[in-house]
């Protein structure tokens, strides 16, 4: 079962979704900014960040159930398997793919997530792009 996934479509939606017994993923919002570099206004945005304490933990076995027509324990049971399986992954390698979404770090005892660039999980601007300035 695809389980990063189903939780890409619910990120894309919500502004955290909770994975029973590893954590939740939530959008934190990176408000407009002058960038120097390239000379331009960039509009409100998200990124993607993970807090070790687990929030909104039965909206991911909701959307699995509905998704793929089974029991909550079902649904359960799969989501317990991905968390000890990235678990596994981060006690082997101190990390674990989250890709499309980014990669979840473990760094002596706690949890860090590194997104990947070019997201595109919702904005608060109504559709205008970067302004550039002029000299």
């Amino acid at each position: 079962m695809d389980m990063l996934a189903y939780l890409t479509e619910l990120i894309k939606t919500r502004k955290e979704v909770g994975i029973p017994g590893l954590g939740t993923i939530y959008k934190k919002k990176s408000p407009g900014r002058y960038d120097a570099e390239t000379h331009s206004f960039l509009p409100p945005s998200y990124v993607l960040d993970f807090s070790s304490e687990v929030r909104e933990q039965a909206l991911l076995i909701d959307h699995i159930c509905k998704k793929r027509n089974i029991s909550p324990d079902a649904a359960t049971y799969y989501v317990d398997e991905f968390s000890d399986e990235i678990k596994r992954q981060l006690e082997e390698h101190q990390e674990a793919s989250f890709y499309p979404l980014g990669t979840l770090y473990q760094k002596s005892e706690t949890l860090s997530f590194k997104p990947v660039n070019d997201q595109n999980f919702g904005f608060d601007f109504y559709g205008l792009p970067p302004v550039k300035e002029e000299a």
